[in-house]
């Protein structure tokens, strides 16, 4: 089989990869800091995976790690809208710079493809629902510029050095070892958290802004289709979303009533940089990856709920 290198391997959505590709067969090295002590979430593989912990500023020690790789899946990265608006050039240092820097060295080592793990943060405040890959971008945050800037890269890259790149537009992942201590309220993991240790959830604003959720298996999915795809994709972008959508006040009360508790809120300001609406037209990767969202909210919401309750310490009380 292939060697594969996923940046960001004991994250949220890159250990769930990293499993995947090594029950595929693949012969995985996972390149991460673990600077949010993440290594729990390898758990399972560990023994079959060789981990790097290495920072991706370490020009060094990342190309040797790029070298005799036959695919890369780039995650790592300052997830946080709000750390990018604090910290704007400390974000543009690890969301593009690092990208260019990985773009680098596969393509000084003839990787075959580079799967960029983007944002559908980027479409802004664009009202042309469900978002084409096609409809007009106008980044609201720093974060979501930087994700815009390294899909251009990974389209040059292409173009200029041949090197074979997808971009694949994340709209709101969720699912289990998400980050449930993140400093902003929204997250699944994270109203989990609010209603079992403060008896209610934050709701920014008033909760009707709309989401699109994909259960983190399914992007996984099409992380692996993006992969396996015959032909080059050339710099190609993808959203991957389920073309559905809950408003954020819904997606709490699903989540109450699965946990069969009040579903008590507290509503908090509306967090700058932060998108409105948003759902993600998925006719294109359908097309030309074949791929399918297999799991549903209410599906994903009880898995997601389970795993909070079997592992995580502040469900035990």
């Amino acid at each position: 089989m292939s060697k594969a290198l996923v940046t960001g391997g004991a994250g949220f959505i890159g250990s769930h990869l990293t499993e995947k590709l090594v029950g595929l067969g693949h012969e995985v090295t996972v390149v991460d800091n673990l600077s949010h002590f993440e290594l729990d979430n390898l758990t399972s593989v560990k023994s079959k995976v060789n981990l790097l912990k290495i920072n991706l500023e370490d020009a060094e020690a990342l190309d040797k790690a790029i070298e005799g790789q036959d695919y890369i899946f780039h995650l790592a990265a300052n997830t946080s809208v709000n750390n990018s608006l604090l910290k704007p050039s400390w974000s543009a240092g690890q969301n593009t710079i690092n990208t260019v820097r990985i773009l680098e060295f596969a393509a000084k080592h003839k990787v075959k493809r580079v799967m960029f793990s983007s944002s559908a943060a980027i479409y802004g405040y664009c009202k042309e629902l469900p978002l084409k890959e096609s409809a007009s971008i106008t980044p609201v945050s720093p974060y979501a510029l930087e994700k815009l800037t390294c899909e251009n890269y990974m389209k040059l890259f292409a173009q200029i050095y041949k090197l074979d790149t997808v971009s694949l537009r994340y709209f709101n992942v969720y699912g289990p070892r998400q980050n449930a201590d993140a400093p902003h309220p929204g997250g699944v993991t994270i109203v989990v958290r609010q209603l079992i240790q403060d008896g209610k959830s934050q709701l920014m604003g008033d909760g009707m802004q709309t989401r699109d959720m994909i259960y983190v298996d399914d992007v996984v999915s099409a992380n692996i289709l993006a992969m396996q795809k015959k032909t080059p994709c050339g710099g190609a972008v993808f959203n991957v979303s389920t073309n559905t959508t809950v408003t954020v006040a819904g997606m709490h009360d699903k989540i109450s009533k699965i946990m069969n508790m009040p579903a008590a809120r507290e509503h908090i300001e509306f967090p700058e940089g932060n998108v409105v609406h948003s759902q993600g037209d998925n006719t294109l990767i359908k097309k030309e990856l074949g791929f399918k969202p297999e799991v549903s909210l209410d599906e994903g919401l009880k898995k997601t709920i389970d795993w909070c309750r079997e592992n995580m310490k502040w469900t035990r009380k």
